[in-house]
């Protein structure tokens, strides 16, 4: 999560959680789960649609149409790319038997340089 927060911090970053764990936990406790990088948080995504293959595509956006100053230039970190549909290439995929790892900081920072 060092790294990560070093990352976000270096691009000026805003974090909004998409995470199935918004739906089961309140905002105060999700930001403290992430730990530094809790600060980042700017807000919570919208439910899912039911019976969607591509349930987090359209959450993102919605979140994206909703959003007054929203970035078009975003990326997902999430182990299911598969529920982006037409935004699978904008998802870091880490492992999730291991978790998110500096080799996903260092792809995360590639992007965003591109």
């Amino acid at each position: 999560m060092r790294a990560l927060d070093e990352a976000l911090s270096a691009i000026d970053a805003q974090v909004v959680i998409i995470s199935s764990w918004r739906e089961e936990m309140p905002i105060e406790e999700l930001v403290a789960l992430l730990g530094p990088v809790g600060k980042y948080v700017t807000g919570i995504a919208p439910d899912e649609p039911p019976f969607s293959s591509t349930p987090r595509q359209e959450v993102v956006e919605a979140w994206l149409a909703n959003a007054e100053e929203a970035d078009p230039a975003w990326i997902a970190i999430d182990d299911h790319p598969e529920w982006y549909g037409r935004h699978a290439h904008r998802v870091i995929a880490p492992d999730p038997s291991v978790g998110f790892t500096i080799d996903d900081v260092r792809e995360l920072l590639r992007r965003l340089e591109q």
